[in-house]
């Protein structure tokens, strides 16, 4: 049985127990190991999603806790993601998707035409009547995209 062993006040509450520790986020409680509380203690963690993120949104606590720079997705063995201890946390052979940037809407006397850059590739995703249809085409388009490279909705 884990005991209580004190608390660091920084960044975020850290509370310290014999053989874990947790953060204190505003959402709730991040479970974290002993040898990542220093490391951790020097961001201000929140939830962004179903993320553990800094509050500046530039680094994941489970990418940084697996030392991780790869595309590689991080799964959580348990499937709570606010258990980021090095236990919990492994990576699969599937890749995140790569960026879904630069949506694209051209206005012209035809129409508005949408494109969408994924994977350094430029998409047409055809002609449209109204800005509106544009736009969820575009979306329904990302979600297409994110349903092949994740059909088991994992990675969001």
């Amino acid at each position: 049985m884990s005991k209580f062993v004190g608390t660091i006040e920084g960044k975020n509450t850290i509370n310290i127990y014999t053989d874990y520790a947790e953060i204190i986020i505003p959402q709730g409680i991040v479970l974290i190991d002993l040898d990542d509380v220093e490391m951790c203690s020097a961001y201000k963690w929140t939830m962004d999603g179903d993320i553990v993120r800094d509050s500046r949104h530039t680094a994941s606590l489970s990418r940084l806790v697996l030392n991780d720079t790869s595309r590689k997705r991080i799964r959580y063995r348990n499937n709570n993601v606010m258990d980021c201890r090095k236990a919990n946390l492994y990576t699969s052979d599937t890749e995140e998707p790569e960026d879904i940037s630069n949506k694209h809407i051209v206005r012209t006397n035809n129409g508005f035409y949408v494109f969408i850059d994924y994977n350094e590739e430029l998409i047409d995703l055809g002609r449209f009547d109204s800005e509106e249809e544009a736009e969820q085409a575009y979306y329904d388009k990302v979600a297409e995209i994110y349903r092949e490279v994740d059909p088991l909705g994992l990675y969001k």
